[in-house]
């Protein structure tokens, strides 16, 4: 018995991502900064490259950015910004380092320069992808 096939269906799905390139005022620009340069935070951030794969996820009611890489934390989001990303759906929103900037204690407040553990440490830049 011969089969004919009549008719194929194909199904697109449409999905919207959202991409927010994150300012200086969204990141906890001291978070590197409450750690001694001898902790494996700063290798971890001077091994981060411009197109590395970053995680925002949860910890402690706060966004912390991961390097999906080596699984570390490299940064952590201001309250304001953690509370919109995190009241998401996902558990973790997928980033990407767009450029490294070099931060020092005196680019700080002087009410946040007594809790740095080191002059200088790097931030990444980041953009967060989420689905709309």
């Amino acid at each position: 018995m011969k089969r004919t096939l009549i008719s194929r269906y194909s199904m697109t799905i449409a999905v919207s991502i959202e991409r927010e390139l994150l300012k200086l005022r969204d990141l906890y620009l001291s978070y590197a900064g409450t750690y001694n340069l001898d902790h494996k935070l700063h290798k971890a951030l001077s091994e981060l490259n411009v197109g590395d794969q970053l995680l925002l996820q949860e910890k402690y009611e706060k966004g912390v950015l991961y390097d999906q890489a080596r699984g570390l934390p490299v940064g952590q989001l201001s309250k304001v910004v953690s509370q919109k990303w995190l009241h998401s759906s996902d558990t973790s929103i997928p980033g990407i380092v767009v450029a490294m900037l070099k931060w020092r204690n005196k680019d700080s407040d002087e009410a946040y320069q007594s809790r740095h553990k080191c002059h200088e440490w790097e931030v990444p830049m980041v953009e967060l992808q989420a689905l709309k």
